[in-house]
């Protein structure tokens, strides 16, 4: 977490922390929190502490599995292809023929890694 300073507040401390409290309700769920520093009797610090990451809201699909009985090897996969065809290896490993295909290409030329 970081956490900025944004200024100094010479207002009622009361009425202050009460902001506070209603913004950090309105805003919790983005993991963003204001708060507050006491300096002396009438001056507070107004921060606020925000997560690292640049993005927190964990979108998109998430990469499936593959779940065969072992590990397959990129070469294993394509020698497999070439004697079943595309639908049988994808269909063996649980994927999608446009998957199968999307991960050998960002596989490359690694031969030995496994699927």
């Amino acid at each position: 977490m970081r956490y900025d300073i944004i200024g100094v507040l010479n207002e009622d401390p009361e009425k202050i922390t009460e902001k506070i409290q209603s913004v950090n309700k309105a805003i919790a769920s983005t993991g963003i929190s204001l708060e507050l520093t006491t300096i002396d009797e009438h001056r507070m610090l107004l921060g606020i502490n925000y997560p690292d990451q640049k993005n927190i809201r964990n979108a998109g699909r998430k990469r499936k599995k593959i779940y065969p009985e072992r590990e397959v090897t990129v070469r294993e996969v394509r020698q497999m292809m070439k004697e079943e065809g595309p639908a049988k290896t994808a269909e063996f490993l649980g994927i999608g023929q446009a998957t199968l295909y999307r991960r050998l290409r960002e596989y490359g030329d690694h031969e030995d890694w496994i699927l």
